[in-house]
């Protein structure tokens, strides 16, 4: 038996929502296919160089502002987002999803034919190849969460932690790997020097930045 109409308008009370657009969804796979062309079709024996390159000068721009006392708008506003850019070069989607170049593996044999899905175990005449391919990033609050500033750092720099100590003038922290400790750097909240500590480092040493990384 069908709801009288008051009744419907009752139960109707969720906002409305569009359905997404198909012209922003051709947009954004015009740009995924952009981003993947050089790449496309490239099967890989082994697993292929990273084709991102951190820029030092500007990783060093972004830790200076990070510890600027008068940069707090900019902190607020758009640092995170410039800190993606500079280490993962994300496409931003319509919808704000972000995606950075990723690997993934195919087994194939010499016919260039994939196992089949029921078998878990390839035989021998399928050889393993890796292959580029874009990945989801998972945003957070990288300058104010502790978890998530921690998230990042074994992200992008897996071998490094950090030791921190409550000064007279605030925290410090100092990234450490092994018998290598960093300079102190301190002006900031736990969070945010961890991320300050890591762009430090990377402006001087962007080798050092994990391959593939991502978030």
């Amino acid at each position: 038996m069908p709801l009288p109409d008051w009744m419907t308008r009752l139960l109707d009370v969720g906002p409305e929502t569009e359905p997404p657009d198909d012209r922003d969804f051709e947009r954004d796979q015009a740009a995924v296919d952009a981003k993947l062309a050089p790449y496309r079709g490239i099967r890989y024996p082994a697993m292929p160089p990273d084709p991102r390159v951190i820029d030092t000068s500007r990783v060093l721009a972004l830790r200076n502002r990070l510890l600027d006392p008068y940069a707090y708008r900019w902190r607020h506003v758009e640092a995170i987002d410039e800190i993606m850019d500079a280490l993962f070069e994300p496409l931003i989607q319509s919808q704000g999803e972000r995606y950075a170049l990723g690997t993934n593996t195919i087994f194939l044999n010499a016919r260039g034919e994939s196992p089949s899905p029921r078998n878990r175990m390839p035989s021998n005449d399928f050889k393993k190849f890796h292959y580029i391919t874009v990945r989801s990033l998972r945003l957070g609050d990288f300058l104010t969460s502790y978890e998530d500033a921690m998230r990042l750092l074994n992200n992008v720099l897996p071998d490094w932690g950090f030791t921190a100590r409550v000064m007279t003038g605030g925290t410090e922290i100092r990234l450490e790997r092994g018998e290598t400790h960093r300079a102190w750097i301190g002006g900031a909240g736990i969070a945010t020097l961890i991320v300050a500590a890591m762009l430090d480092l990377l402006a001087q040493s962007p080798q050092e930045a994990k391959p593939w990384r991502s978030v």
